[in-house]
């Protein structure tokens, strides 16, 4: 789950105040689209003392693209709707667009700008209204992919490349589903060194970079997130 602040006014004064956490809280950390689901909710509560307006939308991967102009093949409804303190609103994502591919996994991003109610003047004469948008993945699973879900972690396999004089850790995918890791590190001689994290593409590679080459013994820890948003870690071994 991504974070962004939009900063949408500002009045000057001595001090500023930034609130960082957001009110409204997701019950999903991402979405999964089965091909036969006629529509997937996403349940949204305010938690927070304020009433706030909510919009959301979905974009195909462009984070600063206008949202007036990402066409994708779903409806989102409500669009647009005013969440109360302690309420809940449920939104609704229906698939009405052209076949999406049929052999492996597609992404998009729901996105929802929580925008804050203003203050008066009575309330504070210096402050900097912040508009916290929440991106999660939404993934498109046709019905007859050629494996489990459930194995295509396990399948990944793991080298070292070197490019001239750099050195990068290289993740192979052979599913045909995407898949998120939250941690990537190397063992080596008992340590454990952090290389980075990120998401490999069905039947793709990713690339992280290394600060040099590693021990022809080290082993390869990964932590993936599986539909539910829960961790899973597995230890493999290098390809040489």
């Amino acid at each position: 789950m991504s974070y962004y602040l939009v900063l949408s006014a500002l009045v000057v004064g001595i001090t500023l105040t930034i609130p960082a956490q957001a009110s409204i809280v997701l019950d999903n950390t991402r979405v999964v689209y089965e091909e036969k689901d006629r529509e997937v909710t996403v349940k949204l509560n305010n938690s927070g003392s304020h009433p706030v307006v909510v919009q959301s939308w979905l974009d195909d991967g462009d984070v600063k693209k206008d949202p007036g102009l990402i066409k994708t093949p779903f409806m989102l409804m409500p669009p647009m709707t005013r969440v109360d303190p302690g309420k809940g609103q449920t939104l609704r994502l229906m698939y009405i667009g052209e076949s999406l591919p049929n052999d492996h996994e597609s992404l998009y991003y729901l996105n929802i700008l929580e925008i804050p109610p203003k203050f008066s003047e009575t309330e504070d004469s210096a402050y900097l209204q912040v508009a916290l948008r929440t991106r999660i993945k939404v993934f498109y699973r046709p019905a007859k992919l050629e494996s489990s879900v459930s194995d295509a972690s396990n399948n990944l396999s793991w080298s070292v490349v070197q490019n001239g004089t750099s050195w990068s850790l290289q993740c192979s995918n052979p599913s045909p589903y995407y898949i998120s890791m939250s941690e990537v590190s190397l063992i080596v001689s008992g340590r454990t060194i952090q290389v980075g994290d990120g998401m490999v593409s069905p039947r793709s590679k990713l690339n992280l970079a290394l600060e040099r080459q590693p021990a022809a013994d080290a082993q390869v820890k990964v932590i993936s997130i599986d539909d539910f948003g829960a961790s899973r870690e597995r230890t493999s071994l290098l390809n040489r």
